[in-house]
């Protein structure tokens, strides 16, 4: 039996979260969630969260918005993956060059399926 990828997910909006939360468990991920940035980094600080792979954040957050949470994660965890959700344009993500190896953006909004295959690209599962 293989060990699942672990994926953290970050993203304010409720009902959002809880889309995606269903959709990667469903596609056989194990998933933890935070309702903000900096919700997220107090749980990867605690280490609840073991081998994580990928981070799956919102951009536009309150107390931690999703860069900020993104250069925390890459500097602490240099092996973790980072996927940018967000309803604003796209520019946002590539004003950011310090995070390009390890970034990738996909635009809300998203079908289930759409985000079950990106996630699959960026893990390599």
């Amino acid at each position: 039996m293989t060990k699942k990828a672990t994926i953290l997910v970050v993203d304010d909006e409720e009902s959002a979260l809880q889309l995606i939360q269903e959709a990667l468990v469903a596609a056989g991920y194990e998933v933890f969630t935070a309702g903000d940035g900096a919700e997220a980094w107090a749980t990867l600080q605690s280490g609840a969260v073991k081998d994580l792979a990928l981070l799956l954040t919102d951009l536009v957050m309150p107390k931690m918005d999703g860069m900020e949470l993104a250069r925390k994660v890459t500097a602490a965890f240099p092996q973790v993956r980072i996927l940018f959700i967000s309803g604003y344009a796209d520019d946002i993500v590539y004003d950011h060059q310090d995070l390009a190896g390890v970034s990738t953006f996909l635009p809300k909004p998203f079908d289930v399926f759409g985000l079950q295959k990106r996630v699959k690209e960026i893990i390599g599962r």
